[in-house]
């Protein structure tokens, strides 16, 4: 290798080595690395909001719903009635 090529190899390490030390890399742990892998993905933070809002619900959807979970619904009930006897009826 000649004197040159030396030269710049120094050069180019200097270079280097002064833009790390400004910090310009950014040293990220493990997790942060998964999160920024698993957020790149659109169908896993779409599966994700899914996910939570069906957790919301399931937390607090009590609160917000009208009805009781144990309340009967008797129009449903009798909707199932008619369909039953009528298809036994006309066959």
């Amino acid at each position: 290798m000649t004197d040159t090529t030396v030269k710049n190899n120094e050069t180019t390490q200097k270079e280097s080595d002064e833009s790390t030390s400004k910090g310009d890399i950014k040293h990220i742990g493990y997790a942060g690395l998964i999160a920024r892998r698993f957020f790149r993905q659109r169908s896993a933070v779409v599966g994700l909001i899914i996910l939570l809002v069906l957790v919301f619900f399931a937390l607090f959807g009590a609160n917000i719903g009208k009805w009781a979970y144990d309340d009967p619904d008797f129009l449903a009930l009798s909707a199932i009635l008619k369909t039953t006897i009528s298809s036994f009826l006309f066959r």
